[in-house]
């Protein structure tokens, strides 16, 4: 998945760059609102999290031509 891909190549420059306190660490693509939530869920208890970051496309703008 190119998506997939492109972010796991962006968090790996991230890392990579030494400007980060903490690694960062891609996980699944979600597109589903249940796959946000349970993703939210599984990680806000951890320990070893530090924060979520949360990076979203609106589909309904890329069919009116806007990200082209």
């Amino acid at each position: 998945m190119e998506i997939k891909a492109n972010v796991q190549g962006m968090t790996d420059t991230k890392n990579e760059s030494g400007y980060l306190t903490y690694p960062q660490v891609s996980q699944d693509l979600a597109i589903s609102a249940d796959r946000v939530k349970s993703i939210r869920i599984e990680v806000t208890y951890l320990d070893e999290i530090a924060s979520i970051i949360t990076f979203m496309i609106h589909s309904h703008l890329l069919k009116c031509g806007f990200g082209k």
